[in-house]
């Protein structure tokens, strides 16, 4: 699962960080994009920036609302979105699939949270690349056009079972998406014309590899969507072996005797 992450720097750095490679994401455009400013804990109904492809064959880089609103859903509500995409039925599930033929994305990120119970607390963790550079997490996004209202665009990211080193904190993780495997991903044509094959695209949806993040505690601040700040990225020290003591000294809810 992926429900908060970070992403630190402006949208012309995102720009930068993600030009220079080959076909489509030789020049990404800031598209509405061109505002954003960093934020340290984006949370689900938020609008992020996202890498997709332009019509001119390019790519650009565009605020879009995470939690994905599929074309036929009557739904319209912030809370109604669905946040994540599980790689093994992204290519089938109906809310699914248009998005991992036709629209497929990339989710810039400076890393991801995720939490592990230590005692009776619940410990967010910050998971980053190892060399601290921008992870690009592999998304779909869909577009509701309703006659009653404004088009809007959605997004999911796509997740994976999670790698060892994560295993200890979550089952699941953002599938990270590397080298050319992150123009293939923006690459729309069909696979008759050089396009990647549905075969091709499934592939990429694994975990990386371990060694290719780190993780450390960070404060619990950012269980609040409401706080922000690059302190929420900073490690913090964690004694489990007192807060283990301390869950076992302190009666639960229901173990007091009447």
């Amino acid at each position: 699962m992926c429900g908060r992450y970070a992403l630190d720097v402006t949208g012309p750095e995102i720009a930068a960080a993600f030009g220079g490679g080959l076909g489509v994401m030789s020049r990404p455009d800031l598209g509405t994009a061109a505002s954003w400013r960093p934020h340290w804990n984006i949370s689900p109904t938020m609008e992020a920036p996202i890498i997709r492809a332009a019509p001119d064959g390019g790519a650009v880089i565009d605020l879009v609302r995470w939690g994905l609103v599929p074309p036929w859903s009557h739904d319209a509500a912030p809370s109604s979105g669905l946040i994540n995409a599980r790689g093994e039925t992204v290519a089938s599930k109906p809310s699914f699939r248009d998005g991992f033929r036709r629209r497929r994305a990339i989710v810039p990120a400076r890393g991801f949270y995720e939490w592990t119970s230590i005692g009776r607390r619940r410990i967010p963790h910050a998971i980053r690349s190892a060399d601290d550079g921008l992870l690009a997490f592999a998304a779909i996004w869909s577009r509701c056009d309703r006659d009653s209202q404004a088009p809007f665009d959605t997004f999911a990211i796509i997740t994976t079972a999670a790698n060892d080193r994560l295993r200890p904190i979550h089952d699941r993780m953002p599938v990270v998406l590397d080298g050319a495997d992150r123009e293939r991903w923006l690459d729309h044509r069909a696979a008759a014309d050089g396009g990647p094959s549905p075969e091709e695209l499934q592939a990429m949806l694994r975990a990386c590899p371990d060694e290719r993040l780190r993780m450390h505690p960070v404060s619990t601040r950012v269980n609040r969507p409401v706080e922000d700040g690059p302190d929420l990225l900073a490690p913090v020290a964690i004694d489990a072996d007192a807060e283990r003591s301390r869950a076992a000294e302190t009666p639960g809810l229901f173990d007091a005797e009447a």
